[in-house]
């Protein structure tokens, strides 16, 4: 990660928490998209640039959420 592209993003898209995942090695945004914010993940500066642009379909994380099913013996 550089600070000069984490610099560049935010002056590009005012308004947008950018930031890197140290632990995760990826790009992140929250992008107001539709009345919500949505969270974005990409690879690299240029890919979260694609990603902020279309934040409303863009498929990285999945934006549905589903939660574990638990099965107990009984």
């Amino acid at each position: 990660m550089t600070a000069d592209a984490l610099a560049v993003l935010t002056r590009r898209f005012p308004g947008v928490v950018i930031w890197f995942g140290v632990a995760t090695r990826s790009w992140w945004a929250m992008v107001w998209v539709a009345g919500r914010w949505r969270l974005v993940e990409a690879v690299d500066p240029e890919e979260l640039t694609k990603a902020i642009l279309s934040a409303a379909t863009w498929p990285y994380p999945a934006a549905v959420w589903t939660c574990p099913v638990v099965v107990t013996a009984g």
